[in-house]
């Protein structure tokens, strides 16, 4: 809110669905290898938001958006509501599909003000980094003490590389998803 109001903007347009999450703290499985929702979000500067997304969401999540002055809205409706914002004066990131700049008139391109808050971990993020990587320090010392006593005996293949380190990563507590294929 306080960037939306020390920038003179009536919104920001959000696009990144990386910072979509972030700033929401919610995560999604809509998408493969990535924690995040398909969505758009608009950032009023009433301190509402407004979710354009079709992810579901369990009556948990609704409460918890709802309580954190989130409205959910299918996302089919987002090119409705720029029309409704299109004389409004929006922030738009340089990454900002060409679409939305061709819906609307009065915006100014500007860095995603999630970026750098989103980039500046606090003690609870450092932790959870430290201890992913001493979790996948055991999947690799699993995998190459699997791989030495596994060349001698047969070649091994790149999908066997790939399947052995994602059974390794399965056996982690936690673990979700690989983060790419």
């Amino acid at each position: 809110i306080d960037h939306i109001q020390n920038n003179n903007l009536d919104a920001v347009i959000l696009t990144d669905l990386t910072s979509i999450c972030w700033l929401l703290n919610v995560r999604a499985h809509d998408l493969p290898f990535a924690p995040c929702m398909n969505a758009r979000l608009i950032s009023k500067a009433s301190g509402q938001f407004e979710l354009f997304t079709d992810a579901t969401a369990n009556s948990q999540i609704k409460k918890y958006l709802t309580n954190n002055n989130v409205t959910l809205i299918p996302l089919d409706l987002f090119e409705k509501e720029l029309v409704r914002l299109k004389d409004k004066k929006l922030q738009l990131s340089g990454q900002a599909p060409y679409f939305l700049i061709q819906q609307l008139k009065n915006y100014v391109i500007a860095e995603d003000p999630c970026l750098l808050p989103k980039a500046c971990k606090n003690k609870i993020e450092i932790q959870g980094a430290i201890r992913a990587g001493i979790k996948d320090s055991r999947v690799l010392i699993n995998f190459f003490k699997w791989l030495n006593e596994t060349l001698p005996e047969r070649k091994v293949m790149e999908l066997d590389v790939v399947q052995k380190l994602i059974r390794f990563r399965k056996e982690q507590k936690g673990f979700l998803s690989p983060s790419f294929p």
